[in-house]
């Protein structure tokens, strides 16, 4: 059980880390973006399912069209549904 609770705090840390990471890194983008926790939430599991090991600009990027794309589609299925 002890490592089991281990396992998890570990992951959670490497997981706190790596979004601070990313915040950081949209920060240098897009300072505005990099202050809502939700887009980097979205963006970090983004990169997470795309199997995206280093996170260079180019990743970082990418994942700034994702969030910009979903975005679009979120307001675009709100609008409908008015």
């Amino acid at each position: 059980m002890n490592q089991v609770a281990n396992r998890a705090r570990n992951e959670a840390a490497n997981a706190a880390k790596r979004r601070q990471r990313l915040r950081s890194a949209v920060a240098g983008l897009h300072p505005e973006l990099a202050q809502n926790d939700a887009a980097i939430l979205w963006m970090d599991d983004w990169l997470v399912e795309q199997g995206c090991g280093y996170r260079g600009s180019t990743w970082v990027e990418r994942a700034l069209a994702a969030w910009s794309s979903h975005m679009f589609d979120v307001n675009r299925a709100a609008r409908a549904r008015e």
